[in-house]
């Protein structure tokens, strides 16, 4: 897996904003470390809700801690603490101040219940304005699966003639990619991340390589256990 095909295409962008599902939040982190190697400062937040991780975090919306924390650090996971381990984006007054401190912003900018396949609804995603490049993530592991069980809102694919019960196909996952993202493809430079290859057969992934109008980048994101451990090196 290539992640620095992703560094090469940012190399003008500061705001990288991570939508989709199947391995968002472990992106961010081995950008971060892909980043962090280049000897660039990094934050990370985002604009939904993620799961706070267990060390490089700061959580109290203070300006000048996250400061403090980059300039000591490096990188930085900011946010305001909220339910069940996770945290909310930070307010816009501090977002504004902090967007400057670091070299490299990194934002998930999506919600996907840690399922791999999403259909944003209206509101979806949730893109600041000062995003300049968009990874949009899928994950393998729902092919062959009730599109019910692995796609987050999967009712708003109904229209499309897809039920609970329907098994999800590689023209299914493109399909559905295409209607929820496509818009956002044409008004954002980025790149579609096809994440647990190793869950299918070569064929299927050079399938995958060649159906998106954008560049698509073929990977395979390790399941790791919740926390720091996306990112210990950094």
């Amino acid at each position: 897996m290539d992640l620095w095909k992703i560094c090469q295409m940012t190399q003008t962008a500061k705001c990288i904003c991570v939508v989709g599902s199947g391995g968002k939040t472990s992106l961010l982190y081995h950008l971060a470390n892909a980043y962090r190697k280049q000897g660039k400062t990094v934050l990370v937040t985002t604009t939904t809700k993620m799961y706070i991780p267990s060390a490089y975090t700061v959580l109290s919306g203070d300006i000048l801690e996250i400061q403090q924390k980059i300039k000591q650090w490096g990188f930085v996971v900011a946010g305001i603490p909220c339910q069940y381990g996770k945290m909310q984006g930070l307010p816009k007054a501090v977002w504004e101040q902090v967007f400057l401190m670091a070299d490299m912003i990194l934002v998930e900018a999506d919600g996907a219940k840690r399922l791999p396949l999403k259909m944003p609804n209206d509101t979806e995603p949730v893109l600041p304005k000062e995003c300049d490049f968009l990874v949009t993530v899928v994950g393998l592991s729902c092919l062959g699966k009730p599109l019910g069980q692995v796609c987050h809102r999967w009712h708003l694919t109904k229209d499309f003639g897809y039920t609970a019960n329907t098994i999800v196909t590689e023209e299914m996952v493109v399909h559905i990619l295409q209607k929820g993202y496509a818009t956002y493809w044409r008004k954002y430079a980025g790149c579609v991340f096809v994440n647990q290859v190793d869950c299918v057969t070569k064929k299927q992934a050079a399938y995958f390589a060649k159906q998106f109008p954008i560049t698509t980048i073929l990977g395979s994101l390790q399941s790791q256990k919740r926390g720091i451990t996306e990112h210990e090196t950094i």
